[in-house]
């Protein structure tokens, strides 16, 4: 999981269970990344799936659209 920055401990275990149930993850280590370059938001990347809500993605596919 990649995040602009850290999480707390409560809000892992959130992110966690949300995740466990949206992608199906039965085992897992959970890996948190701190990259201030996706400004806010969250990337979980889990069982070949990526989930992107970082606003440095909702930017870049605003830009796209301004094409």
């Amino acid at each position: 999981m990649t995040t602009a920055i850290a999480l707390s401990d409560e809000q892992k275990e959130r992110l966690l269970a949300l995740a466990k149930e949206k992608l199906t993850i039965v085992h897992g280590q959970q890996v948190e990344t701190i990259d201030p370059s996706i400004i806010g938001g969250i990337i979980i990347n889990a069982n070949n799936k990526v989930i992107d809500t970082s606003i440095k993605s909702q930017l870049r596919q605003f830009e796209q659209n301004l094409k």
